[in-house]
């Protein structure tokens, strides 16, 4: 998932984080050059099968946050 999600055209970041203190918990950190890149990413075959593994272990819904970058 996260080897093909960084060669998607639009993705300049894709990464997947494990909690320090809980092993059962974790953060997918992704940066997307605009929403259509975004888009076009969930209708990828590896974001469905992920997303449909990922969500049978699920313990209760995820949380998912946009932000928007602030220039330097």
């Amino acid at each position: 998932m996260i080897v093909e999600s960084n060669k998607e055209d639009g993705c300049s970041l894709y990464q997947l984080w494990r909690n320090d203190h809980d092993p059962y918990s974790y953060a997918l950190i992704e940066h997307w050059e605009s929403q259509e890149h975004l888009t076009a990413h969930g209708k990828t075959p590896h974001w469905i099968h992920f997303n449909d593994i990922v969500n049978g272990y699920l313990k209760s819904n995820y949380d998912e946050h946009h932000y928007e970058e602030i220039p330097r």
